[in-house]
């Protein structure tokens, strides 16, 4: 199943993700850590800050408006999903916080995402979170069958509630 969580910017999407999912979650969520995005892999915890540091190498360096990103971290994250794919019993949810303009361009993690809508039709459960205004672009581009479209306070199918209104 093909489930997309949705809402505003910085409406605690992903911290409704961390409490959902902080005992048995497999996946990756992008929490803001003292000022500046990280991506943290939901199972062990374990997170890398996804803005480039002055140091960063041309070559991994990914700008996406007034940001720049480490593309050695989108490359870690992929791998995470990956491996969550491969680990995560049957009924277990693999997330994936967040799809946004980057993925639409064909970067970032648009490659999990692609694997992700693959697995979720081959009968495992994946939740997207996708940005409020985005959604159709993102199931059009990435071919999404029927996703079923939540907000914070709705519960995933057969899964957690998603945190509070």
């Amino acid at each position: 199943m093909m489930a997309v969580l949705t809402g505003p910017i910085r409406t605690g999407k992903t911290t409704a993700l961390v409490r959902a999912f902080r005992r048995d979650g497999r996946g990756i969520v992008q929490p803001v850590i003292d000022g500046r995005r990280h991506v943290m892999e939901l199972t062990s915890g374990r997170t890398h800050p996804l803005e480039a540091a002055p140091d960063t190498p041309v070559e991994h360096r990914v700008p996406v408006g007034r940001f720049v990103f480490d593309g050695k971290v989108f490359a870690w994250a992929g791998d995470c999903l990956g491996e969550a794919m491969q680990d995560a019993h049957p009924s277990a949810w693999i997330v994936l916080d967040e799809v946004g303009p980057l993925e639409l361009a064909g970067q970032g993690l648009a490659p999990a995402v692609a694997a992700l809508v693959a697995y979720a039709e081959a009968g495992s459960n994946v939740l997207l979170v996708v940005r409020e205004g985005l959604v159709e672009a993102v199931a059009s581009s990435f071919h999404l069958r029927q996703p079923s479209i939540l907000r914070l306070g709705d519960t995933l199918p057969g899964g957690p509630r998603l945190g509070s209104p």
